[in-house]
């Protein structure tokens, strides 16, 4: 899958016992530590971050993906502010599109 608001798979490889998945480094950190750090954001910053939120889940439904995880720890931030869901451990494919 590939959307601006979704995290990029840089690689992905496995041994005997574990699979590894290389993401693209979002050097903003997260939302929650955005947060942390500047309380509370201004309506036009919160409205803009909700979109691009908004934009990702768009397409992963699109996709017949349900992130099921969505939370401030999993919306990571570029140094440019560009918006990136993450943390697909509890994702599942829906059978129909939702």
């Amino acid at each position: 899958m590939e959307h601006p608001s979704i995290v990029s798979i840089v690689e992905l490889f496995e041994d005997a016992d574990n699979i590894y998945i290389v993401l693209e480094y979002c050097s903003g950190g997260n939302l929650y530590q955005l947060l942390c750090r500047e309380g509370r954001l201004n309506e036009k910053e919160a409205a803009r971050i909700v979109l691009e939120i908004a934009r990702g889940l768009e397409y992963l439904q699109k996709n017949n993906v349900v992130h099921r995880d969505i939370k401030p720890e999993n919306i990571l931030l570029t140094n440019d502010g560009t918006v990136k869901l993450c943390d697909f451990g509890w994702a599942v494919r829906s059978k129909e599109r939702v």
